[in-house]
């Protein structure tokens, strides 16, 4: 994107790694778009910390969208599930619009098959979720 700034705010957990950045350019929609990429394995082991990063994101710079690129997860459980769940509430409540993007097959068959996908907004990439 021209004319963009990156912010960077990254995070290690056990199997997980998060990589936050801004980009500082109007979307579609007139409003900053954060990108959060996210490699590794979801669960039990860090899932905590994963909703705490998300909750200082939306907290700290109060953006007026999420994407969260899950192109490089290997692996999500019932509780990374929970956390994207809750996740997505949470910016809901703050008129934050939240959406994922990059699932693999098996996470999108999950969603699908649990009608979860029904309560999250999900595009095929990071940028078809940016031009929505």
């Amino acid at each position: 994107m021209t004319g963009s700034r990156i912010q960077d705010v990254g995070t290690t957990a056990s199997s997980l790694q998060m990589r936050c950045h801004a980009i500082h350019s109007a979307g579609p929609d007139g409003g900053t778009p954060w990108i959060v990429g996210v490699a590794g394995e979801v669960d039990y082991t860090n899932s905590e910390e994963f909703r705490a990063r998300l909750d200082e994101l939306l907290a700290f710079d109060q953006p007026d969208r999420v994407i969260v690129d899950l192109a490089g997860v290997t692996r999500v459980d019932s509780s990374g599930l929970a956390t994207l769940l809750a996740a997505s509430r949470d910016a809901g409540q703050r008129h934050v619009r939240f959406t994922l993007s990059g699932l693999s097959k098996s996470l999108r068959h999950a969603l699908e098959r649990t009608r979860l996908s029904s309560l999250l907004e999900i595009r095929l990439t990071v940028h078809q979720a940016l031009q929505t």
